[in-house]
């Protein structure tokens, strides 16, 4: 086994040193026929002598599977031992899921393995509802569920709303489309003319486009009326909504999330994928868990996707006060028992923007995540996680309530 052992503002005395090589050991056990080159182990121990604190924390790559864990304890020992008991219990557990020797111990347990077998069916998108205006962030959702039609063998639904704000006199933002076109009928009806013009050049663009991406079933649709209330609407028929983070008129205002996706996700009951541009290959995904219900179902929607995409996943729990530290041990018996890559990690800082820095941090490229119990127009006022995450996050973000 390679190693990088990494001591910060501490010198370790023998016995510490010897409880390192004995733990190691332990762990080279596991692995008895995997070349001593294809496994790296890196351990790395801060002291923080104004605490009295020892933080650890161990990462072990091995072909196909990487684990880490941390600890913090006043006693160096303990803190060094933490960590290694945590690898190796995962590593005994993962031993047992590919030898099924966990689920056949008893009969009891059969119903287990068939309750993981469907887990491990990959969940199809079967509708994938598009919402489409002439924003960038718009242009980026029809890029998202294009690509993931094409490989989910998805319908597609490109919708566009005509806003009837924009009917009355508020259309500033096509003001000299709207005059380069002659006047015939009334005003009000020449104004609804050019809007439903522009409406179905978007979806048809749109819709040409997912074509070339190879989307084979697209519908698309055009309807006038509020805009947050068409897509809810028209999303009850989705298993997903691709919304962006913005909209039209609102795409340079800088982290604010628009007024029609707060609205829409306010109320909407499907699952909402939010992006923006640019649109990335989607590779790792980061799972913000948190143990409520709504984090359960976005977990197993992202499991299934990932197993689908082959997309590597990271678990992270932001540690906040009165809350149980420990919840993300159901995130990891989930996941070990799908055939995917996945890092366990536990996030410490000062606000829910830990999750998006550890995102930017580890290259992630799509963020899922339950969302929280309260309102949207509640979360804008108090700053909760959805909020803050949706705001900030600058990869696309999938949500479920």
């Amino acid at each position: 086994m390679r190693r990088n052992l990494e001591f910060k503002n501490f010198s370790p005395g023998n016995r510490l040193r010897e409880l390192v090589e004995e733990l190691i050991a332990r762990l080279d056990r596991h692995a008895p026929h995997s070349p001593a080159d294809t496994i790296f182990l890196r351990l790395f121990l801060d002291e923080n002598a104004a605490r009295n604190l020892y933080q650890v924390s161990i990462t072990y790559d091995a072909p196909g599977r990487m684990l880490a864990a941390q600890e913090e304890r006043h006693n160096s020992e303990e803190a060094v031992r933490e960590p290694f008991v945590e690898i190796e219990r995962r590593l005994e557990k993962r031993k047992e899921t590919l030898s099924h020797l966990s689920l056949y111990k008893r009969p009891a347990r059969r119903e287990e393995l068939e309750k993981y077998k469907n887990l491990r069916r990959p969940m199809m998108f079967k509708n994938i509802l598009v919402a489409v205006d002439g924003s960038t962030h718009a242009k980026a959702a029809v890029e998202y569920g294009a690509r993931l039609a094409a490989k989910l063998g998805a319908r597609v639904e490109l919708l566009h709303v005509i806003e009837r704000r924009l009917l009355v006199g508020d259309f500033i933002t096509h003001f000299t489309e709207v005059f380069r076109h002659k006047i015939d009928g009334s005003f009000a009806e020449w104004v609804e003319r050019y809007y439903l013009e522009y409406g179905q050049g978007l979806v048809e663009r749109a819709r040409q486009h997912c074509l070339s991406l190879g989307a084979t079933d697209c519908d698309v649709a055009v309807e006038t009326g509020k805009a947050a209330k068409q897509i809810i609407s028209h999303a009850k028929e989705a298993d997903l909504l691709v919304i962006g983070q913005r909209g039209e008129s609102e795409e340079h205002e800088a982290l604010f999330i628009g007024s029609v996706a707060a609205r829409v996700l306010h109320d909407v009951k499907t699952t909402a994928l939010v992006v923006q541009p640019p649109v990335r290959e989607w590779r790792r995904a980061l799972l913000a868990y948190d143990g409520t219900p709504a984090a359960r179902r976005a977990m197993e929607i992202l499991g299934n996707m990932a197993v689908t995409l082959k997309l590597q996943v990271d678990a992270v729990h932001w540690i906040e006060k009165d809350k149980d530290p420990n919840c993300l041990k159901e995130a990891e018996e989930y996941l070990s028992q799908l055939p995917v890559s996945y890092e366990i990690h536990y996030l410490r800082g000062d606000s829910h923007e830990v999750i998006l820095q550890h995102a930017s941090e580890k290259g992630c490229d799509l963020l899922a995540m339950g969302a929280f119990t309260n309102l949207i127009s509640d979360a804008l006022a108090r700053g909760t996680a959805t909020e803050t995450i949706l705001r900030l996050s600058q990869i696309p973000t999938l949500i479920h309530r």
